[in-house]
């Protein structure tokens, strides 16, 4: 959380209400204990490094996306 690309993120999706909206925040080690409760965070993986969204629905994610806001498009859809 202390990277400045995902304090962006955050502070882009805290601007929109969103509601019925879920945001689970991993970070970049395998061993995140988020992974214990959302299991198919586990595969999920960061470009370059970056902070990373993936948009899920219907079990079924889309593809990754760094810019906030592409990953407000897909939070929209």
């Amino acid at each position: 959380i202390n990277s400045n690309d995902t304090k962006e993120i955050l502070r882009t999706l805290r601007k929109h209400f969103l509601p019925a909206k879920i945001i689970i925040f991993r970070s970049n080690t395998v061993e995140s204990p988020v992974t214990d409760i959302a299991e198919f965070t586990k595969n999920l993986t960061s470009i370059d490094n970056k902070a990373t969204v993936y948009v899920c629905s219907n079990y079924t994610c889309n593809m990754p996306v760094t810019d906030k806001d592409k990953m407000l498009e897909l939070f929209i859809l």
